[in-house]
């Protein structure tokens, strides 16, 4: 699971029931400065299992070297999912 998340929102209302579901959490940050930046997520959600990645480019990365039957999710900010979809997409 990518996951990043904005400034604004409850990092623990919406990591509690969502990071346990991954087998494997990246931490980053879209290009928006009201974004939580991957080291404060960690610290605040005190997962401890998750890697970070500056930005989404990387966390893909990160992400590619899953098995080809693994699933991988981008969730958290709807900016992410975007940034996210120009690189995958076009």
């Amino acid at each position: 699971m990518i996951f990043a998340a904005m400034r604004d929102k409850d990092l623990h209302a919406i990591g509690r029931p969502l990071f346990p579901l991954a087998d494997e959490l990246i931490f980053t940050a879209p290009a928006q400065t009201r974004a939580f930046r991957p080291e404060e997520i960690l610290e605040l959600s005190g997962e401890r299992r998750a890697r970070l990645a500056p930005d989404i480019r990387a966390a893909l990365g990160l992400a590619a070297q899953a098995a080809p039957e693994d699933l991988v999710i981008v969730t958290g900010s709807l900016y992410l999912v975007g940034e996210a979809r120009e690189l995958l997409v076009g």
